[in-house]
């Protein structure tokens, strides 16, 4: 199995509103922690998809002023996010 490429197409579901970010949440995240085993991926695409995944721990569909002072943000911000880091990764996503 190609991890980086099964990695890409659930997040190219989310970025294309095919999935919402719990979705993703589920599809994605246990994916990368429990199925991705450690050599599939370079060190640097690990850490690109890792950030990927550890940013959800702070996605809140609404997030409360506390939540917000702890950095978390909501569902639109980290699919904006997302479109960001996607777009400056063009050696990892190519």
């Amino acid at each position: 199995m190609n991890y980086k490429k099964e990695l890409i197409k659930k997040i190219e579901k989310l970025l294309n509103s095919e999935i919402d970010v719990s979705e993703f949440e589920k599809n994605y995240y246990l994916f990368f922690i429990e199925t991705v085993p450690d050599n599939a991926l370079s060190d640097e695409e690990f850490d690109f998809f890792g950030e990927i995944q550890e940013k959800l721990d702070f996605v809140s569909e609404q997030p409360s002023d506390e939540e917000r002072s702890y950095g978390y943000i909501n569902h639109k911000e980290y699919i904006e996010w997302l479109r960001k880091k996607m777009s400056s990764a063009s050696s990892i996503v190519a």
